[in-house]
């Protein structure tokens, strides 16, 4: 028979919580801010007992998933706030009890959600362990002995975690004499979301969110792009779809909506009115409508970007002038009492200084004009074949676009004319381009 949660845990619970007021909405959550992905996000949807359930099936080795009774009924959440080897109150990010097949034996699973590598992590682990042990020996069930205790790390960071696994091997390495059980041993399980061999999938809440953050952001390639915008779509469908077999509470579906809306905005620089929409109907004329908008706005931003290059040039032109003229000043008045012909000089010097400087920012300036406008031409000759011809711009029209220098720019002026007005197939086009750039 499944064991229910000890009430001295939930007494312990209540207790904790006057102790650590909840912060964003969650209860306990006093170990750090976080941010949305990193602590808020994770402790509400992983309080659903299917998807940490779930979760486990997708890190714990299959020796553990074999004696583990991960059915709903043999799984609660107990307390985050225990105390560490040292007295001090600290919060776990999740600490769940699971019951052990045919035994009235217990686990308890301490799931912790990191966003970077710690070199020391493992110690950290082994303190969160004596943490559990330490509060669960007041318990009568386990004044005996403790639990057994497993570790588990989420981590979602973006570079691969290095961290070792098992606190043995933060030792140099063993001597004659020396027997592993001699020393502190302490070992957990990783899932490190964007760099293990993981194929995501579309079977489950957790797998859905996995498999959108393995996910990689190319804005240029139209493909991926909505492929990426799709992935995060699929799980706000999920978790509202009407389905016996899965149920989300209101907290859930709301915390996953706001994550989904906040990715796709920053990410993909969607408004939330678009992302109603594509939810509603994926349909083509949205999309275009969507890639005009952003090919639209680049093109905007593009010639800000040009605007501001050219205002700074000429403030740095403003600059240089009033520096030069400064350095005048300062030596006519250093030359006063000298001979008219080191006046003469002096004042020489600092006019070709004067003429050197100017030029030099003119130079620049326009050096750096031209290569904005060249790239927006560039954008511009994209822009007009994927209008013209209805699919993304061949690699060998790129090539041949991108390696014109300013020195070509009334040869992409002429093919940026000929894509506006001329009839002619993708073979014509290249023909003309290749004649105008050789």
């Amino acid at each position: 028979m499944a064991s229910r949660k000890p009430k001295a845990w939930a007494k312990a619970r209540a207790k904790a919580s006057a102790k650590s007021p909840a912060k964003n909405g969650v209860e306990g959550t006093t170990k750090r801010k976080g941010n949305l992905s990193d602590n808020q996000f994770y402790k509400i949807v992983y309080a659903d007992k299917t998807v940490f359930i779930d979760f486990l099936r997708k890190v714990l080795p299959e020796r553990l998933l074999a004696i583990l009774d991960l059915t709903a009924d043999s799984v609660h959440a107990l307390s985050e706030t225990s105390h560490n080897m040292f007295g001090k109150e600290q919060i776990n990010d999740m600490v769940y009890q699971v019951v052990l097949k045919n035994s009235n034996a217990k686990a308890i699973i301490l799931l912790e959600f990191q966003t970077k590598s710690e070199k020391n992590f493992s110690w950290r682990m082994v303190n969160y362990t004596y943490s559990v042990c330490e509060r669960l020996a007041s318990l009568p069930e386990y004044q005996e002995k403790p639990p057994y205790v497993f570790s588990v790390v989420y981590y979602t960071g973006d570079s691969r975690w290095t961290a070792p696994l098992d606190v043995l091997d933060t030792f140099p390495p063993l001597i004659d004499g020396i027997e592993p059980s001699d020393l502190v041993t302490g070992r957990y399980f990783l899932l490190d979301v964007k760099h293990d061999k993981y194929p995501g999938g579309t079977d489950s809440l957790c797998a859905l969110i996995i498999r959108a953050e393995r996910a990689v952001f190319q804005p240029e390639d139209e493909e991926n792009f909505f492929q990426y915008i799709q992935t995060f779509l699929d799980i706000l469908r999920f978790v509202e779809a009407e389905n016996t077999d899965r149920h989300f509470s209101p907290q859930i579906r709301e915390m996953v909506k706001s994550w989904v809306f906040v990715w796709l905005k920053t990410s993909a620089k969607l408004s939330e009115s678009e992302i109603k929409e594509l939810l509603m109907d994926d349909g083509i004329s949205i999309r275009d409508r969507i890639l005009k908008r952003l090919q639209a706005q680049r093109k905007q931003e593009d010639e800000q970007l040009a605007k501001r290059i050219l205002l700074s040039a000429e403030e740095e032109k403003q600059r240089a002038v009033a520096k030069v003229e400064e350095e005048k000043q300062r030596a006519l008045a250093e030359a006063g009492a000298e001979a008219e012909a080191d006046k003469l000089r002096a004042l020489a010097e600092a006019a070709e200084r004067s003429q050197h400087a100017v030029a030099e920012v003119e130079k620049a300036k326009d050096k750096e004009r031209d290569l904005a406008l060249l790239r927006m031409l560039k954008d511009s000759i994209f822009s007009l074949y994927q209008c013209r011809f209805f699919h993304n711009v061949p690699e060998e029209v790129q090539k041949t676009v991108d390696k014109a220098q300013p020195k070509d720019m009334p040869a992409l002026h002429a093919i940026s004319d000929y894509l506006s007005g001329h009839k002619g197939d993708e073979e014509e086009f290249m023909r003309f381009a290749k004649t105008s750039l050789a």
